[in-house]
């Protein structure tokens, strides 16, 4: 997963990919607990991608060794760091002139017979249009039939339950944690998609929801916010097995509904 290691201190930091290059997303995760939060010093030597936990993803468009420092808060204590050293490879030959392209020679003009060609085109299709437009305003329009409502628990459960039968892949995290977060829009307004999924566990403690529920449903979240976004993907998760943890979240809609 990380690319290669670097050494800060007493701490072994992974980067990841092993070569980056300008313009690459670089993983930088630092070998503390998940609920760490590393801060970095803003330079302009960097752009701070996103930051989650003991992980940070930034870019930079400078070639040659890039310095970072910060600080990592946790269990109430503060640890700064500095001068983490990541070496950003040029996308440029070794010889490259940086001299720009020959331009290609300009395309022949069209000919002067193509504007009425155009011109006669658009004119048919104008008189199509309105024979159609004639044809249809003496046709009744059927009144539309609204769709039924649906309760958010059994779509959930539908949705779930489907991931037994897709084939092995990060994307069933992906599937599953949309539509998690689909069902708890649904089911309470306060915990919107909107809403990050650190603000998420927030305000799921705000709601009172029990500490087990509350660590499942980051669970799956975490593990969806991976798929789509870390180039390693969600780790040894099944996505199966977390699918069929995630059918107790129904009970949330009936704890919704008595309140």
């Amino acid at each position: 997963m990380i690319g290669i290691l670097l050494f800060l201190g007493q701490m072994t930091v992974g980067i990841g990919p092993a070569s980056p290059t300008v313009g690459d997303r670089i993983l930088v995760e630092f070998p503390v607990e998940a609920s760490a939060r590393i801060a970095l010093d803003p330079s302009p030597d960097y752009e701070l991608v996103s930051t989650q936990g003991n992980r940070v993803v930034l870019r930079s468009f400078r070639p040659g060794d890039l310095r970072v420092s910060g600080r990592i808060e946790r269990d109430g204590a503060m640890t700064t760091f500095r001068d983490l050293e990541i070496r950003i490879a040029s996308v440029l030959q070794a010889d490259d002139s940086l001299q720009p392209a020959p331009l290609k020679p300009p395309q022949p003009a069209p000919a002067d017979s193509f504007p009425l060609v155009i011109t006669g085109a658009a004119g048919a299709l104008a008189l199509l249009a309105w024979l159609g437009v004639i044809l249809l305003a003496g046709r009744k329009p059927s009144p539309a039939v609204p769709a039924p409502p649906t309760d958010p628990r059994s779509d959930f459960e539908r949705i779930v339950r489907g991931i037994r039968g897709r084939p092995q892949g990060r994307g069933n995290f992906i599937v599953l944690g949309d539509a998690l977060r689909r069902y708890l829009a649904r089911i309470d307004q306060r915990l919107g998609r909107e809403l990050t999924t650190r603000e998420l566990e927030e305000q799921l403690q705000i709601e009172g929801i029990d500490t087990e529920t509350v660590e499942l449903i980051i669970e799956i979240l975490t593990q969806a916010d991976l798929a789509k976004f870390s180039p390693w993907g969600p780790g040894e998760s099944s996505a199966i097995a977390l699918a069929e943890r995630a059918l107790a979240l129904t009970a949330l809609a009936e704890r919704e509904a008595a309140a």
